[in-house]
């Protein structure tokens, strides 16, 4: 393939790496393909998903450019920040209502989440007992509105009683026995 043997030699455009990529294979071959022929692949602008020389909008179809929706954004921060666990742990706290219902929500309250453990306080000691034996269903309800393994155990308080102790000194005892009667 040489000038003499009445071929003349193509040789690509030199802006073009991939005719010259292209050239010297048919070169290394001994192929008859023209480089100059064959018709380059459109760059891609970084700004849209359309070759450069093409308008500068998205157009109808679907584009890098589109907005996005707002949870969507919310979600790709919040795993990347590492923060998912926290919002899962939120949620349990925010959303307790939906989670056990509005007739044991308006008598009960979540006070913490810290390490996997939920403690709940109750109005009553009556509601406290009935918590207590409805455990394994606030779990599965807490895992299926929430995700699984977010809480690991429940710990259910009845209302406080009063407490006598007042300051970080006192004596042990029985407390004062002469106030109500």
């Amino acid at each position: 393939m040489s000038p003499a043997d009445g071929h003349e030699q193509a040789l690509p455009a030199d802006d073009d790496p991939a005719a010259a990529a292209f050239a010297n294979l048919a070169k290394l071959s001994r192929s008859d393909i023209d480089p100059r022929k064959i018709r380059p692949q459109p760059k891609i602008s970084k700004q849209t998903d359309q070759p450069r020389k093409r308008r500068r909008w998205s157009g109808a179809g679907p584009s890098v450019r589109d907005p996005k929706p707002i949870g969507d954004i919310f979600t790709q921060i919040s795993r990347t920040q590492g923060w998912a666990a926290d919002l899962q742990r939120g949620r349990v706290l925010s959303e307790w209502a939906s989670i056990v219902g509005q007739d044991v929500a308006a008598k009960t309250t979540p006070t913490s989440l810290q390490d996997g453990n939920l403690v709940v306080h109750a109005a009553s000691t009556s509601w406290a007992t009935q918590l207590n034996l409805m455990k394994r269903l606030l779990h599965q309800r807490i895992d299926e509105k929430v995700g699984p393994n977010v809480v690991r155990t429940i710990t259910i308080r009845g209302p406080a009683a009063p407490s006598w102790k007042k300051g970080p000194r006192s004596v042990r005892g029985r407390g004062p026995r002469d106030t109500y009667g």
